[in-house]
């Protein structure tokens, strides 16, 4: 395996007969940190080949990690892959590879899969006033467990608390990137404890936490993602978040909210010395919230004393959709009123179409997903070109978060339709 990271690395660097000299000479590899920043998102060469003992390649992935208010997060970006399969238009994830595995045998065969492969691929979610880290890890086709061999070596029946196949990978190490001090400026500045301090806010006790949550359900938004979420207490030491779907942007030490919120599993919690404890993985985690007028805020405790989180009697998206979405985006994006003049009769427009799409019976769910896709799409066409570069970036961004919900949306009512469908059939 090779991976290189730099600023002028393009499609055709792999085709270098020195391509590995020339990655060295205009990069940094595997272990380094990027030099200054020259461009608008680094690009990265990756190459890897086949151990020749072993099976073929399914994948290569680059994983990528970043800070942004004392919240870390990663995400998988599947950036070369064998066969012909295609990588699905939202999330960007290839499908699982076939497995050639016989379990009767506890054998497998390269007829899929790949010896070699290579790309240069761009981050095309860059912030450079962010840290982060990039590493590759590079996946084989399944091939049979160890557990599996044993078992049918020793003519026993194989484990069934373990997975029969695995595959097996190979990661490189990171390579580093540091925003300089100038595009450190353009970080938007998250909520502290202290500045909550600073505006008088006060944090709750015992007993008013008890009468704040215990036994009520209620919504938070996470002010770093802008995902909304409901969280509950109940009276009985438990709690859940609801709300949460596939295309949530997560921190890391978040547990996994989709799966339990669908499946109601909850968590315990207690309060004690100010607090909220609960735990993830067995580890706890707390959270102290402060009142700030009559808004409340909750500080986690691994978040390094930054007050991300932030209760919300209603979803702005619930209440007005059209209202919640005009103050967002001029907000965030500081719009002068001649921009907002130009720019709320787009979105005045769009509203009605996406309305009549969640309710049009005629379309299939991918169908409705296809449309959304060609109304926001054209929105964005006429918006885009009223903003200055960096408007533009912040735009994208807020625009893909709100598609991503809808999407989920989508998603989960055609779940809730199959579901009411099979009790009908069972009664």
């Amino acid at each position: 395996m090779r991976f290189f990271g730099g600023w002028g690395f393009n499609k055709d660097s792999l085709n270098a007969k020195d391509w590995v000299h020339q990655s060295y000479a205009n990069g940094v590899p595997m272990g380094a940190d990027l030099p200054p920043m020259r461009g608008t998102a680094p690009t990265f060469v990756v190459w890897a080949v086949k151990d020749p003992t072993s099976g073929n390649l399914d994948r290569i992935q680059i994983i990528k990690g970043w800070t942004k208010n004392g919240q870390s997060f990663e995400k998988i970006f599947d950036v070369a892959w064998s066969g012909d399969r295609k990588a699905d238009k939202w999330t960007g994830r290839v499908p699982a590879i076939q497995s050639t595995v016989d379990l009767e045998k506890a054998t497998y065969t390269n007829t899929v899969g790949s010896s070699e492969l290579k790309t240069v691929w761009s981050d095309p979610e860059f912030n450079a006033s962010l840290h982060a880290f990039y590493y590759v890890r590079v996946l084989e086709i399944p091939t049979p467990r160890w557990t599996l061999i044993q078992a049918v070596k020793a003519g026993v029946p194989p484990p069934d608390v373990v997975p029969l196949t695995g595959q097996e990978r190979a990661w490189s190490s990171p390579i580093w990137y540091t925003p300089s001090a100038e595009a450190r400026k353009n970080a938007s500045a998250g909520m502290t404890v202290a500045d909550l301090k600073t505006k008088g806010a006060t944090m709750l006790g015992d007993a008013q936490l008890k009468a704040l949550i215990v036994g009520k359900a209620f919504w938070v938004r996470n002010n770093v993602t802008g995902d909304q979420f409901s969280v509950s207490y109940t009276a009985q030491g438990q709690s859940n978040i609801w709300h949460a779907g596939r295309y949530t942007t997560l921190p890391s030490n978040s547990g996994n909210p989709m799966r339990d919120g669908y499946q109601g599993t909850t968590t315990p919690y207690k309060i004690e010395n100010g607090k909220v404890v609960t735990t993830i993985s067995q580890d706890p985690f707390a959270v102290t919230i402060y009142k700030l007028g009559d808004t409340y805020y909750g500080a986690r405790s691994n978040e390094f004393g930054y007050a991300n989180y932030e209760i919300i009697p209603t979803p702005q998206i619930v209440s007005n959709p059209l209202t919640a979405m005009i103050n967002q985006i001029s907000i965030e994006l500081g719009l002068t009123e001649e921009q907002k003049q130009q720019i709320v009769p787009f979105l005045t427009q769009e509203l009605p179409q996406l309305a009549a799409l969640k309710k049009d019976t005629s379309l299939t769910p991918v169908q409705k997903i296809e449309k959304l896709k060609e109304i926001s799409s054209s929105v964005d066409a006429k918006i885009t070109p009223l903003l200055d570069p960096g408007q533009q970036q912040k735009f994208n961004e807020i625009r893909e978060q709100n598609r991503r919900k809808l999407i989920a949306e989508l998603g989960s009512k055609v779940m809730q339709k199959v579901t009411n469908a099979v009790k009908q059939k069972l009664q």
